[in-house]
């Protein structure tokens, strides 16, 4: 009885052990397919804008940081201006369309040429800090004109 008992002991043994070796590789190929998972790049769309054909040549990128419930005379851009709002809200309007509102993580769009009736911090207590993007082509120095106020 004995050996027959140290029979099956080995033999479930010997089957643990390859249930283990056949395991292993799989438990390590899943790991490595959720770590190549985890490491992917994300590419979140945030905005499109249509500026017509215009030759860019040139990108100036500032960071521009307001004031709680500080405001931006009318005025507009020789050249189209893209935005990210990094921290805060921003009111904006282009002159005949309707007002927005806009959080961190969007992106506001100011056409060449268009007046820009509001760019404003509507918020008491939170500075609006944003990236502009002036998208400039050949010698424009100018990004903003301030326009007289009515």
């Amino acid at each position: 009885m004995s050996g027959i008992a140290n029979r099956l002991t080995r033999g479930m043994n010997m089957i643990s052990m390859r249930n283990i070796v056949i395991a292993i590789p799989l438990v390590l190929a899943a790991v490595t397919l959720h770590a190549h998972a985890a490491d992917q790049i994300v590419r979140k769309e945030l905005f499109t804008a249509q500026i017509g054909a215009r030759t860019v040549s040139r990108v100036d990128v500032r960071e521009i940081e307001f004031k709680p419930l500080q405001k931006t005379p009318e005025h507009r851009h020789p050249c189209p201006v893209i935005s990210y709002i990094v921290s805060g809200t921003v009111h904006f309007q282009v002159q005949g369309q309707p007002a927005e509102t806009l959080h961190a993580g969007q992106v506001v769009y100011e056409p060449a040429g268009a007046t820009i009736v509001h760019f404003d911090n509507p918020s008491k207590t939170e500075g609006l800090k944003f990236i502009p993007y002036y998208l400039l082509k050949g010698d424009e120095k100018s990004l903003i004109e301030m326009l007289p106020g009515k």
